[in-house]
C-alpha cells in the first residue's frame, strides 16, 4: 500500500461522491456519523456500489455484514457474515486489513486508486472510499464505495495485482479534478 497524503488525487466516481456527501451530511460537526444515522432508503440509487464491514476491537477485526450487488460482482463472491481476517484476501490478507486499520486509527476517509487486487475481474483498476461510522469518537462500522474505473483491454494480459500497488489517502479531495 502506497500511502501520501500530499497527493492530489480526487474521488471522481459519481457513486462515490455521492456517498461521501450523504456520509458529510449525517455527520454534520461530528468527526463521523453513528451507523444508526444512516439509512438506505435516502440513496437506493448506489446501494449497489456499498459495503458495510462491523469494526470490532481488542483486537481489531472486520466482518462483512453488507455488500452491494456491484459490490459482490466485483470481488467475485458474496462474503456477508464473514471475518475479513480468515485469509478471505490470501497472502493480500494483512495487507488488505491494514488499509480498514487505517480507517479506524485515522477515525476518518480514505480514498483508494489503483489496480483491482482481490482476483481477476472485468476491472483493471478501481476507484472506492471509506467512511468510518461510530459513536463517541470511537469506530463502530466501516461504511465503504468500490467503483471499477477501467476495464481490461481486449487480449490485454491479465495479472493479480498487489495491495502494495494501490494508492491510499486519508481525507481525499471529493468530486472531479479541475
Amino acid at each position: 500500500m502506497k500511502q501520501d497524503a500530499a497527493a492530489a488525487r480526487h474521488i471522481s466516481q459519481k457513486p462515490l461522491i455521492e456517498l461521501w456527501q450523504y456520509w458529510n451530511e449525517k455527520r454534520g460537526t461530528r468527526l463521523m456519523p453513528a451507523p444508526a444515522d444512516l439509512d438506505p432508503n435516502e440513496i437506493p440509487h448506489i446501494l449497489p456500489y456499498i459495503f458495510l464491514l462491523d469494526a470490532m476491537h481488542d483486537p481489531v477485526r472486520f466482518r462483512a455484514r453488507l455488500l452491494g450487488a456491484s459490490v459482490r460482482d466485483f470481488i467475485g463472491r458474496d462474503s456477508t457474515g464473514v471475518m475479513l481476517d480468515e485469509k478471505l484476501y490470501g497472502e493480500e490478507t494483512e495487507d488488505a486489513l491494514s488499509i480498514l486499520k487505517l480507517v479506524v486509527t485515522s477515525k476518518g476517509p480514505i480514498g483508494i486508486w489503483g489496480p483491482e487486487t482481490l482476483r481477476e475481474t472485468e476491472w483493471e483498476e478501481k476507484e472506492a472510499i471509506i467512511l468510518p461510522l461510530g459513536t463517541d469518537g470511537r469506530v463502530d462500522m466501516l461504511l465503504g464505495g468500490n467503483v471499477g474505473t477501467k476495464p481490461w483491454a481486449p487480449g490485454a494480459k491479465r495479472y493479480r495485482a498487489k495491495t502494495k500497488d494501490v494508492l491510499v489517502i486519508t481525507n481525499p479531495v471529493i468530486g472531479p479534478e479541475a
